[in-house]
């Protein structure tokens, strides 16, 4: 009866993939740290002046992350804020609560807007 040897080499396989495919966001903050022209104060202040950054929320504070966009370093600035609404299909229930999530994403390079985002999403207060 001949025993069979254990094999390594799936993971070594899986070690590689998971490097290769997701791994590598890991050391993307590393990698764009040396490309730092503009502060995250600065990025702040440019989401200010496009009222995309809301710091003034009881609940939510705001979030901002060094990352990689589409090959360019960016800082992503996340802010939520939240409001009261009785209008259009609100007026129905006993209003809304509007939660509403900016994204913004500016070059750390150029201190240009890459993207930027807004959700809103409607709470119904059945009450």
């Amino acid at each position: 009866m001949r025993l069979k040897r254990k094999n390594k080499c799936p993971l070594f396989l899986s070690i590689w993939a998971f490097l290769l495919l997701g791994g590598n966001e890991l050391f993307a903050q590393e990698d764009c740290r040396d490309f730092i022209k503009l502060d995250s104060l600065q990025a702040i202040e440019i989401a200010k002046e496009e009222d995309f950054y809301k710091d003034q929320h009881v609940y939510y504070t705001p979030k901002i992350q060094l990352e990689r966009l589409e090959g360019h370093c960016v800082w992503n600035i996340e802010s939520k804020d939240t409001q009261h609404s009785t209008k259009g299909h609100c007026a129905k229930t006993n209003g809304c609560t509007i939660l509403t999530q900016y994204n913004i994403y500016i070059s750390v390079e150029e201190g240009l807007i890459v993207e930027k985002h807004k959700k809103e999403r409607y709470y119904p207060n059945y009450e």
